[in-house]
């Protein structure tokens, strides 16, 4: 499936290409860098395109737990090509690849539709989850929260509704996937994921970047709730999950806050129910000189179970600095991790990172 998947996103693509240049043999199209900085071709008369991106993130970690040796290693973290436009003039679509580690299908989706509701179809994030639904060039820090790790689906296959009223106060998305994960060949059960967010933006529209970087003179607000629910595993193994979630934005001047809460219900076929609550909250501040942030966070995942506590915290600073905005900036962050089920996981982490992206 992986192989196909790979195949018909690369088919795609040379589609796409093959009719810019073909075109531009008859008339002359667009090609050159675009305002984001990234390379694009465009056919004479508009109705194809191809936009090429590229996202490369470097990563030095310094580890010190409570069993082991301090650890440090240096990894080339993400290697993404990213490609994205339109064919036939209404269609659009994305092809992302993560080169670095194993070379994995990331997104691969096409859509139709205006602003205002677009059907999507293919394999991309299921609506639900501020944090990560915010792109990771454009987190504060090196790393999405460990809250938002364990409630956010993240990438599924399926199709989904999105769109935004003209004025961008309100945004929306429903879809139902698989609820097994990307670049899977089939469906390990007969029941889909349902996923559902709408956002409200009363002060007008908010881009989903944690950093300050417009530095807007008047507030910017943003708030929403979120639903889902799944079934994962087969037979007595199966566990019906669902999860409620909401979010909250403020920006104004060089400053942000961002927060999140998410409970989760999970009902296993054999026993009894589990409930889990996590939250985030995070606040940065990004200097007049649009070239240095700091921030900080606190995250929590509390599973309410019988006895001891398994609950999860992570309490962590960042410090950016921006070279070109978030096409090349500079990421230090600081955290440490407590873990009550299992003290010997505890750990303190320092993180450099470097990001090119265009």
């Amino acid at each position: 499936m992986k192989r196909s998947l790979l195949a018909l996103s690369t088919a795609l693509v040379l589609i796409c290409a093959s009719s810019v240049f073909a075109d531009g043999d008859k008339k002359a199209g667009k090609t050159g860098w675009n305002a984001k900085n990234r390379l694009q071709f465009e056919s004479a008369d508009g109705d194809f395109t191809l936009r090429i991106g590229l996202l490369g993130q470097f990563l030095f970690t310094n580890v010190d737990d409570d069993v082991s040796d301090t650890n440090t290693s240096f990894r080339t973290r993400r290697v993404r090509p990213d490609l994205r436009g339109k064919i036939f003039g209404s269609v659009g679509y994305r092809v992302q690849y993560e080169l670095a580690g194993s070379p994995s299908l990331l997104d691969f989706y096409l859509n139709w539709g205006s602003d205002a509701a677009k059907l999507q179809i293919g394999q991309f994030k299921a609506p639900f989850g501020r944090q990560e639904l915010t792109g990771i060039t454009k987190q504060q820090f090196v790393d999405r929260s460990i809250a938002s790790k364990r409630f956010a689906p993240s990438r599924q296959q399926g199709i989904a509704v999105l769109g935004k009223s003209a004025n961008s106060k309100l945004e929306y998305g429903v879809g139902i996937y698989n609820g097994n994960g990307r670049n899977q060949s089939r469906d390990d059960n007969d029941d889909k994921l349902i996923s559902g967010r709408i956002v409200f933006n009363p002060l007008g529209a908010y881009a989903r970047d944690e950093s300050s970087l417009d530095r807007p003179d008047s507030p910017k607000l943003s708030f929403g709730i979120a639903g889902m629910s799944n079934t994962e595993g087969n037979d007595l193994d199966e566990v019906d999950i669902s999860r409620l979630g909401a979010e909250f934005a403020f920006k104004v001047q060089g400053l942000g806050i961002l927060a999140e809460f998410y409970q989760e219900t999970a009902d296993p076929a054999l026993g009894a129910d589990i409930d889990t609550d996590g939250y985030y909250a995070q606040v940065g501040y990004l200097f007049p000189n649009k070239r240095f942030e700091a921030a900080l966070r606190f995250a929590a995942v509390s599973p309410d179970v019988i006895g001891p506590s398994r609950d999860q915290t992570e309490t962590g600073a960042a410090f950016n600095f921006f070279l070109n905005k978030h096409g090349q900036k500079v990421q230090l962050d600081y955290r440490q991790l407590e873990f009550d089920a299992d003290p010997d996981r505890d750990s303190n982490e320092l993180r450099l990172q470097v990001q090119i992206s265009f």
